[in-house]
């Protein structure tokens, strides 16, 4: 009998369907990526075989879609000796284990597909998110600035006017004083206080 997928309103399978998507698949570069190990344990296969899977394809496929989609890599075993492996991306892993045939295969494709395209889903989340940041930082960038070419406008016309209110004055006090002197009686001064 099939085990239910959990509900994803009820938070514990959300969170169980969340572990499953991040052990199966990981981010590696920003891109949703499953290695050649987890396959093969997941399927119950050697790994090996799995290698050997993978490059079975590699004569079939376009050296492009080999190139963006298969990534060697390498792995310490648990005697400490490095080995090799491959990390897929959705796309890899589709056209690897299109091959793999049983009711088993067929259900473990499935979890993987919907591991991917959670992994996915979670990253074009955090992208909006990142996006939207950005986009209310560009907003409020564009309105300081907007704010600042306002008072750089405003303290150009008033140094314009400034400028201008002190020459009006200087001419003012120009006109001003012979006019002044004319009015302004001479008191008869001989130096002395009284």
């Amino acid at each position: 009998m099939k085990t239910p997928a959990p509900n994803p309103k009820d938070e514990a399978g959300a969170v169980k369907q969340r572990e499953d998507a991040a052990a199966l698949v990981t981010l590696e570069q920003g891109r949703p990526m499953v290695d050649s190990l987890t396959v093969a344990h997941e399927f119950g296969k050697s790994h090996k075989n799995v290698l050997r899977d993978v490059g079975a394809l590699q004569p079939d496929l376009s050296a492009e879609f080999w190139r963006l989609n298969f990534e060697p890599s390498t792995y310490t075993d648990n005697r400490g000796k490095v080995q090799r492996m491959f990390c897929m991306t959705q796309a890899g892993f589709t056209a690897l284990v299109m091959g793999f045939t049983g009711k088993k295969a067929v259900s473990l494709r499935e979890r993987f597909i919907v591991a991917f395209e959670r992994i996915a889903a979670e990253l074009d989340f955090l992208k909006a998110q990142r996006a939207a940041a950005g986009m209310s930082a560009a907003r409020e960038l564009a309105r300081v600035e907007l704010e600042r070419k306002s008072l750089e406008r405003d303290g150009s016309a008033a140094g314009r006017t400034l400028g201008s209110l002190r020459r009006r004055r200087a001419e003012n006090d120009r006109a001003a004083a012979p006019l002044l002197a004319a009015i302004q009686p001479e008191l008869p001064f001989d130096g002395v206080q009284q």
